[in-house]
């Protein structure tokens, strides 16, 4: 249970770093914001790095060139996240997002991909996440989706990219944990803030955007600043969680623990917490060990 647990924290720690991160674009904008989070970040795993007094090996022979750039899948996904954000609403937009990250994670789990263990999907499976579905249904009834006639795109290709957002989520943590098996945990987040520095530099200069909102200086702290620190710890513990149990299991679990601390976020914000979203909180863990259940029949152990 311990890899189990450690999905947890990353879950919720992920829902305090998407808090503080929040923040900090509304102060200073989406690129300058990102690029900050990656200065952040690189300090953080440096100063790891440098405590730890280890040798530090960035190249792998025979590494597959992609598992370096995933530090930019996670600059796309900031842009995609806050690009459908407001059109969506954030229940849908999470929504579609965790459904992604399970269809991505069923195919990675299926084909073992890019050095994952191979766990070949069950069709009896289909019924844990059927519970799962009903859960994040539950979720998206809270809050009415009504049509919005500022944004010129159809919702279905809002739809559509928070979709291949959450795709691109796994696809990110999984190169990260692939690259970390092979270099280190630390070495392969240095290896992930870094190509994400560059590529927020990169969109910094390419659109010129650096912006502090006015009046806010007094209202800047510490706590605007954690979302790197948080990152790295989130990027470290997926690339020590991932290779060790399942994809899906691992992403539905740090789901598990995110929507747990997101809604202590909303209560201690003064955001209501309905019956619904915690019915559907409740009913995807449900899912979860009904699919947990099946593996333990199947096989006489559970194979996370």
């Amino acid at each position: 249970m311990l890899y189990q647990s450690l999905a947890l924290l990353i879950g919720g720690g992920v829902a305090l770093m998407v808090t503080a991160n929040g923040m900090l674009a509304a102060r200073f904008g989406l690129w300058a914001s990102t690029l900050i989070i990656h200065m952040c970040g690189l300090l953080t795993v440096s100063g790891i790095l440098l405590v730890r007094r280890k040798p530090v090996t960035l190249r792998s022979p025979g590494a597959p060139w992609y598992l370096y750039l995933a530090g930019v899948g996670g600059v796309a996904t900031t842009a995609l996240n806050n690009f459908c954000f407001e059109p969506m609403g954030a229940a849908l937009m999470l929504a579609m997002v965790v459904v992604g990250q399970l269809l991505g994670s069923c195919l990675i789990d299926h084909f073992g991909w890019f050095g994952m263990n191979r766990y070949p999907f069950r069709p009896g499976k289909l019924v844990g996440f059927g519970i799962m579905a009903l859960g994040l249904l539950l979720m998206t009834l809270w809050q009415p989706v009504g049509s919005d006639t500022t944004h010129q795109l159809p919702g279905a290709v809002y739809a559509i990219l928070a979709l291949a957002t959450g795709v691109n989520l796994a696809f990110t943590n999984t190169f990260n944990a692939s690259l970390g098996r092979r270099i280190g945990v630390f070495p392969g987040t240095l290896v992930n803030y870094l190509a994400g520095f560059v590529a927020s530099l990169f969109c910094v200069l390419i659109f010129g955007q650096w912006a502090w909102a006015a009046g806010d200086a007094g209202h800047i702290g510490p706590f605007l600043f954690i979302g790197g620190t948080l990152g790295v710890l989130a990027v470290a513990g997926t690339n020590t969680v991932f290779p060790r149990i399942s994809v899906v299991y691992a992403t539905v679990l740090m789901f598990v623990g995110q929507i747990a601390a997101g809604m202590v976020i909303d209560a201690v914000g003064g955001m209501p917490v309905t019956l619904l979203k915690i019915a559907g909180c409740t009913l995807i863990p449900v899912g979860l060990l009904v699919n947990i259940r099946l593996d333990k029949a199947k096989k006489g152990k559970i194979s996370l």
